[in-house]
């Protein structure tokens, strides 16, 4: 039987880059996609009905409700209650997958029916460029972000592992966390192919991010700027 990949993508209001990033999805012909998006102010719909995703939506928001805001978590585990396939792979609307990804999923689950976590290698390319063969330094052993790893849906549905709620950043990193606590390896050096590329861009902490690595001040500058590009 063939594994089904659902693919949930966590969107903010950057058009061309979910664009980009749902052609590159689609590119490896997974079983479902959803788009998560947390209020974006541009026609979310349309881009989704032209990419055959399904649209799990929040109304917009006010940049000082953004920036107090912790309801990505929530948002994220309700698009977990449409999941239709077998494993799971979140991914960032900046970034990008490969189109072998889901390929390199299918295979290693169907071999390995124990296994409920794997990871892929991630590259990382600057916004504009061509993509590249530069890898993405991680900052620790972890080796994982959103985007590069993958999980079964039954980790969500028979043993209740959720996307964290109250936190309003490093919502992958409190997830691989919440993983960990359920006996999930997170660490392991295990990878099963090239997943894809983190995209560095000077709005990359208007999204889920939002304030990651920034005070207040700086993250209300981004978010005040318009990125519907």
């Amino acid at each position: 039987m063939t594994t089904r990949i659902s693919i949930i993508v966590h969107s903010y209001n950057r058009p061309r880059m979910l664009r980009e990033c749902l052609a590159s999805v689609r590119s490896g012909r997974p079983d479902q996609v959803l788009v998560a998006d947390d209020g974006s102010t541009f026609d979310v719909a349309g881009l989704c009905a032209e990419f055959g995703a399904e649209l799990v939506g929040l109304p917009p928001m006010t940049v000082d409700e953004r920036l107090v805001s912790a309801r990505q978590g929530g948002l994220i585990n309700t698009a977990l209650t449409l999941v239709t396939g077998d494993v799971v792979v979140n991914i960032c609307d900046d970034d990008l997958h490969h189109p072998d990804w889901y390929g390199y999923l299918r295979a290693w689950f169907a071999k390995h029916p124990e296994s409920d976590y794997v990871r892929g290698d991630w590259g990382v390319f600057d916004d504009g460029d061509m993509l590249g063969d530069r890898m993405c330094a991680f900052p620790d052993h972890r080796r994982a972000t959103a985007g590069n790893f993958a999980y079964r849906t039954s980790l969500v549905r028979e043993r209740g592992c959720a996307w964290p709620t109250g936190v309003q950043v490093n919502l992958d990193d409190q997830f691989l966390w919440t993983l960990s606590a359920y006996g999930i390896d997170v660490f392991r050096p295990v990878t099963v192919g090239f997943a894809g590329w983190r995209r560095e861009h000077p709005a990359i902490a208007g999204g889920y991010a939002t304030g990651y690595g920034f005070n207040h001040q700086r993250a209300r500058a981004v978010l005040d700027r318009e990125w519907c590009e």
